[in-house]
């Protein structure tokens, strides 16, 4: 999850899109959440809290100077993907060993 965390901020920082800024500051912090003792499930559900609604992680696009980089934002498509995939997992793991 660190790995795909750390991709997606790299990305997020190519972007000048109006969110990217917002989720990369978002990511970060997580960051240094996981890499202090944590519960890994209670950080997945706080990431995961960030894919809902309207003008959230799920929104956001990888642009610059108005036009979209496209193989950055299909990348960042798929990590974000699999983020969420790995989320899922972490709280599973965790209510399978409750």
């Amino acid at each position: 999850m660190i790995k795909t965390i750390e991709r997606i901020v790299e990305l997020l920082k190519m972007s000048d899109g109006p969110d990217s800024e917002y989720f990369g500051d978002f990511l970060v912090y997580i960051l240094g959440q996981l890499n202090k003792p944590h519960e890994l499930d209670k950080i997945a559900e706080h990431i995961l809290r960030s894919y809902g609604g309207m003008g959230t992680f799920g929104d956001v696009t990888i642009c610059k100077n108005g036009g979209c980089l496209r193989e950055a934002d299909d990348e960042f498509d798929k990590l974000r993907t699999k983020l969420f995939i790995q989320c899922e997992e972490a709280i599973e793991e965790a209510r399978g060993a409750e």
